[in-house]
């Protein structure tokens, strides 16, 4: 049992009556005093004293000091709540020359009550199924014309202040074919709007045509090319070109098919493992084969070979989940529910590719510049990787059949690329990136 001192039985009092008499919530009261106060020492990167309130269970730890930094429902046993009451100068949380403002007496009661309630713990707010709000009341029944309008204009009312004037058909249709299409409408179909309009369905068929236009496919895969971190070249030192447009060709094509977003996902993540992968599921992959390569003389090829695995992690993380996961690469995610060891354990997703960090950017695929012919090409590339496979099956056929092996120690191993060594076991192994080019000299 921790000795608390006499001050501590005199904050209780202190504390406001409607905090006392409350329950406390984690997100909206705990949280923010943890995130200003402590997570800076006792977080995802610093973890002071083998602290950390960045997830439940390690707060419920001991750390180094050997008392339980938190006990559910008993504060008097809690080392937090010693450290934050005590009037011992080297003991007290946080650190007054860090925090010369300290705790407040609402705070310090908040954590007090949150710790005898349970220590409750709850995900932050985004991770939780939002659920529905009831209307608010406005004063104005015809303005909203959707759901969202009616928080909209409460909140105008709130300030007393009043909706813009209904855009003209022309304003309208300016900003719709912008957003579209990303350019100026065709005067051909502002005239139409103009003709039938107050009729609301002649808005619909403007938003219509707009949609069926090339355009749509290429405004909106320009936007998706920033999130693919597409470029025509390698990206490192000499930034060497790289053809990569029958990708960018893909997006387009898939925005104006209207795809539908799980196997837009899907083709692009993994387009070539599917069981019958057609033409532009390979091409769709090249989302993961615009990773940076570094072609610098001197380089480690496993270095940066590994360096565009982690490029796709954080990638991935960031485009189809708005996280940055990345962080966790080095440390516990101090925001999001992410431990330092699952950004390792999701790395085996793309720790298996076949490509490698060497100029020829292996394997490629030859794309025709006319689609109409892109069964055919990629047929020949299945031949030849048949071929392939038939000749070295001849070799592990040969190595089956014969009876014991006499190890012979070479006398000089000269490898083109990566590091070849020996075993107790005659067995030559190759290290390191190993690209389709590589010889070996015995």
């Amino acid at each position: 049992m921790l000795q608390k001192p006499n001050a501590y039985s005199g904050l209780i009092a202190l504390a406001l009556a409607s905090v006392a008499n409350a329950e406390v919530d984690f997100n909206r009261d705990i949280r923010p005093i943890l995130s200003r106060n402590c997570t800076t020492c006792h977080g995802g990167v610093k973890q002071a004293g083998g602290v950390s309130f960045i997830h439940r269970e390690q707060a419920l730890g001991e750390g180094k000091s050997g008392y339980p930094v938190i006990v559910p429902g008993k504060p008097d046993d809690s080392e937090l709540i010693y450290r934050i009451t005590t009037d011992d100068e080297d003991d007290k949380m946080p650190p007054a020359q860090e925090h010369p403002e300290g705790l407040t007496d609402t705070e310090i009661q908040l954590l007090t009550d949150w710790v005898k309630e349970g220590a409750e713990w709850d995900e932050h707010w985004s991770f939780n199924p939002p659920q529905p709000a009831p209307l608010p009341h406005t004063t104005d029944s015809n303005w909203p014309k959707q759901t969202l309008d009616y928080f909209i204009l409460s909140r105008l009312e709130s300030e007393s202040l009043e909706p813009s004037a209904t855009a003209s058909p022309a304003e309208w249709l300016r900003r719709a074919s912008f957003d579209l299409t990303g350019l100026p409408p065709s005067a051909e179909l502002l005239r139409q709007l103009e003709q039938d309009a107050p009729d609301e369905s002649a808005f619909v068929r403007a938003v219509d045509e707009l949609l069926e236009s090339p355009s749509f496919g290429e405004r909106w895969a320009s936007l998706w090319m920033d999130l693919a971190r597409y470029a025509d070249s390698a990206g490192f030192e000499k930034d060497p070109h790289r053809d990569i447009w029958p990708y960018r060709d893909w997006l387009i094509r898939a925005f104006n098919s209207d795809m539908p977003f799980d196997e837009f996902t899907i083709k692009q993540l993994a387009g070539d493992l599917l069981a019958s992968p057609k033409p532009d599921d390979i091409i769709a992959t090249a989302f993961h084969r615009n990773t940076m390569t570094n072609t610098e003389g001197g380089t480690d090829d496993e270095e940066f070979r590994v360096a565009a695995v982690g490029d796709r992690i954080n990638t991935t993380w960031t485009v189809w989940q708005g996280l940055t996961f990345g962080c966790v690469q080095c440390h516990d995610h101090p925001y999001d529910p992410f431990e330092h060891e699952e950004y390792f354990q999701f790395m085996a997703f793309f720790n298996s590719t076949e490509d490698c960090d060497l100029r020829n950017e292996y394997p490629v695929w030859a794309v025709p510049h006319d689609p109409a012919r892109y069964d055919e090409a990629l047929s020949l590339d299945r031949k030849v990787q048949q071929l392939l496979e038939e000749t070295n099956a001849f070799g592990r056929d040969l190595a089956g059949k014969v009876g014991d092996w006499t190890p012979v120690e070479p006398e000089k191993l000269e490898p083109s690329h990566g590091k070849l060594t020996t075993g107790d076991d005659g067995q030559i192994r190759s290290l390191g990136t190993i690209p389709s080019v590589s010889q070996y000299k015995l």
